[in-house]
């Protein structure tokens, strides 16, 4: 009998009649709703902004160049180089550079903040005491009208020379568009203006926090020391080593936006932390051996470094940011790698120096010199590990990697390994309770976004 009943055909829903059909009815809701239970409160990481503005700000265009004095020092004659005689395997560099740097958008900021301190410290007044803010590119804003329209002003920067900024093409800005563009109400609205105030309101935010911090995006700030910000934990803020010269750093997320809603309109600023990889800031040598899994009291060889690991090394400090300094006069900041590390060693890389040919003889390449004797005799430098590899800034130059170091706050854009990912999942870093995550926001918006967050 089951096998029968299991072979009748099952009745189709749609051949129900209508006065058999199932009656679907709605849920049963509550009378007055929001009113029962016990009341809470949510915080939430967004701040409403009061704009308050009587008067029109300004915008400017703004140009940075190196001076005529400063290009004319890298326009020296260069040291030529030749290829050895084969079979004998070195590395063929030389030291010195020749060709015109170009202005990076960090350096931008880094000339704007020299700037602005000569004008906070009373050396100069060529904003008249406007203040000024600065986007980073080719913009600033400022609440008053400068002192002409056309304004050249020469900033000097230690670690690269003279500079010469030009501010030009005021355009002014109605800083009323704006809120009649983020009311509820259908007004009408200069749509320009309004979006001009709104990328005011943001460089005035960011301003002062891409001075002290590391942006990584035009929003996006790291703390490298949560030291610097009252109310943070260093415990849960400080950086976490994930293995191969990687670390995390946390930091958060910052904009501010315009919000034309029925039920909430107006303007709010958003904070939300978040995290980033960068690679560890210090001694090239010891990032090499942290990559190597090499103890940090072993010297470190470039004949023992198998050809796997340095192409690997390539590939992971391409375009790295270094510092160097070679003695008092010379530092160099922020030059990126281009080529790698070197297969021999400081003690082992030879080149021709030029400077020493004989200028009547034309064949005559110069003397044959290493890196090591190089650095002794031109710079005074006694290297403590000759037997480590150079670092190749270009075709034409390699420096020592005992003497350079990586630039704090380069972001690591490649994704993490899986040993990496499993190291972060571990510590738990990645993610935040939602006390502790609210704690660090009201911290960031307190000290660094200057926000009044009330209760």
């Amino acid at each position: 009998m089951a096998e029968d009943d299991d072979k009748k055909p099952k009745p189709n829903p749609s051949d129900v009649p209508p006065n058999k059909a199932l009656v679907l009815e709605p849920c049963e809701r509550p009378l007055d709703p929001g009113r029962r239970g016990k009341p809470i409160k949510l915080k939430a990481n967004v701040f409403r902004l009061n704009l308050i503005a009587k008067q029109s700000w300004f915008k400017y265009t703004v140009h940075t160049f190196l001076s005529p004095v400063a290009c004319s020092r890298f326009q020296t004659t260069p040291l030529t180089t030749s290829a050895l005689p084969f079979p004998r395997q070195v590395q063929i560099t030389t030291v010195h550079e020749t060709k015109k740097p170009r202005i990076l958008t960090k350096e931008l900021r880094q000339i704007w903040y020299a700037l602005e301190d000569t004008e906070l410290s009373g050396k100069t007044n060529h904003f008249g005491g406007v203040r000024v803010v600065y986007d980073g590119r080719n913009a600033c804003f400022s609440a008053d009208t400068l002192p002409g329209t056309f304004l050249e002003i020469p900033v000097e920067l230690r670690s690269r020379g003279r500079f010469i900024i030009t501010l030009f093409n005021p355009a002014e800005i109605r800083p009323e568009e704006l809120n009649k563009w983020a009311s509820a109400k259908p007004v009408s609205c200069h749509q320009g203006d309004a979006m001009d105030a709104l990328a005011a309101l943001n460089t005035l935010f960011i301003h002062c926090l891409a001075g002290k911090d590391f942006p990584s995006t035009k929003n996006v700030f790291h703390i490298q020391n949560p030291n610097d910000i009252p109310g943070l934990d260093p415990r849960l803020h400080a950086p976490l080593d994930v293995g191969g010269g990687i670390q995390l750093w946390r930091g958060f997320f910052q904009s501010v936006r315009a919000t034309p809603a029925i039920e909430y309109p107006g303007l709010f600023t958003n904070v939300n932390c978040t995290s980033g990889a960068f690679y560890k800031p210090g001694n090239l040598v010891e990032f090499i051996k942290n990559f190597l899994g090499r103890r940090q009291d072993q010297e470190l060889n470039a004949s023992t470094i198998d050809d796997r690991d340095r192409i690997y090394l390539k590939r992971l400090l391409k375009n790295v940011r270094v510092d160097a300094e070679f003695n008092e006069k010379t530092k160099h900041h922020g030059r990126p790698i281009k080529e790698g590390i070197t297969i021999t060693s400081a003690r082992t890389t030879f080149f021709f120096d030029s400077s020493k040919a004989n200028k009547d003889d034309p064949d005559d390449k110069g003397k044959e010199i290493s890196v090591e004797d190089f650095f002794w005799e031109y710079y005074g430098v006694r290297l403590r590990q000759p037997h480590a590899p150079c670092v190749r800034i270009n075709e034409r130059v390699s420096w020592p990697a005992e003497l350079c170091s990586i630039t704090p706050g380069i972001k690591y854009n490649k994704k993490l390994n899986s040993r990496q990912q499993e190291m972060a999942s571990n510590a738990k870093y990645q993610a935040m309770a939602p006390r502790d995550r609210m704690r660090a926001i009201l911290a960031v918006g307190n000290e660094s976004l200057k926000i009044a967050t009330g209760t």
